[in-house]
């Protein structure tokens, strides 16, 4: 192997503990560039944290709801998910403003990853909390506050993520270990869904996942010990060991845009497995060749 390439292997392969969190379930990364602030929920601990990269504080919320996802909007202020609903996030009220849900009645179901589409509309997944039944659903939140409905029948919804062009997006099936791929239009209507991968057995359960700038898609590994990297065809181009098991989401961010702030889980492990990855829970990093998309802001 050239000096080159033996560079490129150990910028790729640095992966750092940036936040000893200690999360049950760390989720929902999120990269707020004009403010140089990473942000991650605990979903099960009702846990928002925030580190501001360039002097190393580190924030947090306690919220009596727990929120799943955290988007921003265009008016500067934040907006996510609980098991319920739709909120608007108070950070200085610490408070959440519940708008409305689709499935606010369905107690055993309650929203997962939420992420927004490069027209401005917010796409949030649902699943089964018991993780037994197929009643998750897939909604588009538009920017004029409707809600509706674009697939149905997962047990554990996951993703979402977006072409560069905002003309795909990639939604995992979690439990079928399936990743599929839409037409998505302006309006938010989805068309020709497709499988784009399909995950073996032996690496784990496809969770969270986000897109670089050359359209190819970054999957994180439940149980799995790493990410993947699919091209756009769906063909794998690299995989990037994890110092743990359970990989939950990842985001780029940066002033490059080339660092990709990677949640993970001690969610599911035992006591010994906990004790064997000591860095199950926290919030990582790991510096990467390319650059990731940015992540757009709801218009809502």
């Amino acid at each position: 192997m050239s000096n080159a390439a033996n560079e490129r292997e150990t910028k790729m392969s640095k992966v750092e503990s940036l936040v000893n969190s200690q999360c049950i379930l760390g989720e929902g990364p999120l990269w707020v560039a004009d403010r140089k602030k990473v942000f991650w929920v605990d979903i099960k601990t009702g846990v928002l944290y925030c580190l501001k990269t360039d002097n190393g504080h580190l924030a947090q919320w306690h919220f009596s709801t727990p929120l799943t996802s955290i988007v921003e909007r265009t008016n500067g202020r934040y907006f996510g998910t609980t098991a319920q609903g739709f909120v608007e996030i108070d950070l200085e009220g610490t408070k959440l403003n519940l708008i409305g849900g689709p499935e606010i009645e369905n107690v055993s179901n309650r929203h997962n990853d939420a992420k927004v589409d490069p027209f401005g509309n917010l796409w949030s997944g649902t699943m089964d909390d018991n993780e037994v039944h197929l009643s998750g659903n897939l909604y588009c939140l538009d920017k004029f506050g409707r809600c509706e409905v674009r697939d149905t029948n997962y047990c554990v919804s996951n993703g979402p993520t977006f072409s560069p062009n905002g003309q795909i997006l990639y939604h995992t099936d979690t439990f079928q270990r399936r990743i599929f791929q839409y037409k998505l239009s302006p309006d938010g209507k989805l068309s020709d869904k497709r499988l784009f991968v399909e995950i073996e057995p032996k690496d784990g359960f496809p969770d969270g996942m986000t897109t670089d700038v050359e359209g190819n898609i970054w999957v994180c590994l439940y149980g799995g010990h790493k990410i993947i990297r699919f091209s756009p065809e769906g063909k794998l181009l690299e995989e990037f060991p994890m110092p743990c098991a359970n990989i939950t989401s990842c985001a780029f961010g940066g002033d490059n845009m080339d660092l990709l702030y990677i949640t993970t889980a001690k969610w599911t492990l035992s006591e010994r497995e906990i004790a064997e990855q000591p860095l199950s829970g926290n919030l990582l990093v790991m510096t990467t060749n390319t650059q990731g998309v940015a992540s757009e802001k709801y218009q809502g």
